[in-house]
């Protein structure tokens, strides 16, 4: 939920320069008589993707537009907001100032918008965002969960992502698996996996979410779900798809990883030699929060990729 990963130099948004313009010919005026946003236009760089103000969040809710085939890149950012390229190298905001396509303040998101993903041809074919409505703050998994405070909602676009419209209805998934104590229960990520249809009866190209969290004593978790209707309304809860004991680690002698006590942003996809491929080999990427000892209650804790 709190990375940002893979958007480093190379994927980085180019919005075209607004009027008015610095007349570079003359010597620099009272910059307070400048409009809003003429020194950001003037010296921002031309190939980041980069609010005009605060900071940038999680890279998050990537897709490919089947209307326009323009590749849309998005980021938490006061909600989220995203920018669009045609080449992976100069970017144009999606909203004039980087605009959020989506903002907190709605009945199921009422404190924020966490990570999510995006189902290019989802209800009505229509690109559906499938995303953490959070209700209640603090979440850690250091401190007790407050089940409710993470649901999974819906939100559509119809002006090529430039807005995503929640839906008048409650959260898709409205709470984390039952009995579970869980210590996070965010960042839903769909995919598509003919791997996963046959291993488990489905149909083809059935879509799936992944969403990350833990057990509270137990370990981080990733928690399957699979998709149960057309509209993408209802979805089935599978199991505990990938769990590893509380701060285990891995390696093979010349570097070593920690599971931590907590998975985030998971993403599941497959690819052969010529890129994307639901028949291709599986990969997961995901975040893994740890924090040596002593263990203090909220407070920012290591994270690794």
């Amino acid at each position: 939920m709190k990375f940002s990963l893979f958007l480093t130099a190379g994927s980085l948004a180019w919005a075209k320069p607004s009027t008015p313009k610095l007349d570079y010919n003359r010597a620099p005026p009272n910059l307070s008589t400048l409009a809003n946003l003429t020194i950001y236009n003037t010296w921002r760089p031309r190939a980041h993707v980069l609010p005009p103000t605060g900071q940038i969040g999680d890279p998050c809710m990537h897709y490919t537009d089947p209307k326009t085939g323009l590749f849309h890149v998005g980021y938490l950012h006061e909600g989220a907001a995203g920018a669009t390229t045609d080449d992976l190298v100069t970017y144009r905001d999606l909203n004039p100032g980087g605009a959020p396509f989506i903002r907190a303040g709605g009945l199921n998101d009422p404190v924020a918008v966490f990570d999510g993903s995006v189902i290019p041809k989802g209800i009505n074919g229509t690109p559906t965002l499938f995303y953490t409505s959070v209700s209640y703050l603090p979440i850690h998994w250091t401190i007790n969960y407050t089940r409710g405070s993470e649901t999974q909602s819906l939100a559509v676009s119809k002006d090529g992502g430039r807005n995503f419209t929640k839906l008048r209805q409650g959260p898709a998934i409205p709470a984390p698996p039952f009995a579970l104590n869980v210590t996070a229960f965010r960042d839903p990520f769909v995919f598509q996996n003919e791997d996963l249809d046959s291993l488990l009866e489905s149909e083809s190209g059935t879509w799936y979410s992944v969403i990350s969290g833990g057990v509270h004593q137990k370990g981080p978790s990733m928690f399957l779900y699979r998709q149960h209707d057309p509209e993408f309304q209802y979805w089935e809860y599978l199991g505990e798809w990938w769990h590893e004991k509380a701060n285990t680690t891995w390696g093979d002698g010349l570097w070593a990883g920690r599971y931590g006590f907590n998975f985030e942003v998971a993403n599941v996809f497959s690819i052969d030699e010529k890129g994307y491929n639901s028949e291709g080999e599986t990969f997961i990427t995901f975040g893994a929060e740890w924090q040596e000892k002593p263990i203090v209650p909220q407070v920012s804790s290591f994270r690794d990729m």
